[in-house]
């Protein structure tokens, strides 16, 4: 799902500079720049306090 939702992202990055929208990118930086902006869940442990 993630390396569909990164293609789909990478499209929408090309697509918007070609109508000249958002910020210049170049083609070949946008696979990376798309890898690094997607958020990647990590989570703390939890550990419940113990109850009296």
């Amino acid at each position: 799902m993630r390396r569909v939702a990164a293609r789909v992202a990478a499209a929408v990055v090309l697509e918007a500079g070609k109508a000249g929208l958002g910020r210049r990118i170049l083609e070949k930086d946008v696979e990376a720049l798309v890898s690094t902006s997607m958020w990647d869940p990590s989570y703390v442990p939890y550990d419940p306090m113990p109850s009296d």
